[in-house]
């Protein structure tokens, strides 16, 4: 079930990326080996059996399970941003974004809601704290960063368009690696 879900969303990557005829026969067939071969990677660290489907039951997942996830949405969104697929960038971000929270927040012993709202994730209380929210308000480039996603992108946007300036979603791309760097980097250690 994972490698099938896994797998269409790349094939409407792929579907998505042959509308532009600048990308090769060749580009495309890497695309999908690299795909292919990350999600055999990805495969090995799922401490689930692959009958089991990856959204909903958070807490069936460890942390680790988690942020692999969070990484290979994050290796999608840089793929996709260099070949001018910004939309799709932006929401492959914004998965990697909420998977490291979520991650974070496992880690740390609290069990996150099935939510796709950063800000929600963020202000998701443990022994009375909000954890993930007061470590981000410690750092002025995290508070930066958070402030900028929190606009960017959402469910929504698949069904009803997206309608951005080119110089917007660079500073939204920007952000999102901030953050998830910032998240990597001060609360995965």
């Amino acid at each position: 079930m994972i490698k099938i879900r896994a797998l269409s969303s790349n094939v409407r990557l792929l579907t998505n990326l042959k509308k532009h005829e600048k990308y090769s026969k060749y580009e495309l067939f890497k695309f999908l080996l690299l795909t292919m071969d990350n999600l055999k990677k990805l495969s090995k660290f799922f401490a689930m059996s692959e009958s089991k489907t990856l959204s909903g039951n958070i807490a069936a997942h460890t942390w680790k399970t988690l942020r692999d996830r969070a990484f290979s949405k994050k290796v999608a969104a840089e793929l996709l941003a260099g070949h001018d697929q910004f939309e799709e960038a932006m929401e492959s971000w914004h998965m990697a974004c909420e998977l490291i929270i979520k991650s974070a927040l496992v880690k740390h012993g609290c069990t996150p809601k099935a939510d796709h709202d950063l800000q929600k994730l963020v202000n998701k209380r443990y022994k009375g704290k909000k954890l993930i929210l007061n470590s981000i308000r410690s750092n002025a480039n995290a508070i930066k960063a958070f402030s900028a996603v929190q606009t960017a992108w959402n469910v929504n946007m698949r069904y009803n368009g997206y309608n951005y300036k080119a110089i917007e979603i660079e500073d939204f791309l920007n952000s999102y690696e901030v953050l998830f760097l910032w998240i990597e980097n001060n609360l995965m250690s």
